[in-house]
């Protein structure tokens, strides 16, 4: 069961990172639905490629392709 909590002191300062098999695809998958998860970070480590999207409230999710 997912429960979904407003807390508007902390609106914009949350973090999630997610795995995915496929970033390529993932961010496919967010661009149709009108999301802008920006270009993939393959730079800043050798280990995995990732890439951040924002929420409304401007949360950060990041999701994480391991290479």
């Amino acid at each position: 069961m997912i429960q979904l909590v407003e807390d508007a002191e902390r609106s914009g300062r949350s973090l999630l990172t997610l795995n995915v098999d496929d970033l390529d695809r993932e961010l496919a998958t967010l661009r149709e639905r009108g999301l802008d998860p920006g270009a993939i970070d393959d730079t800043t480590s050798d280990k995995v490629l990732f890439a951040t999207v924002r929420d409304p409230e401007a949360n950060a999710i990041t999701l994480v392709e391991q290479r």
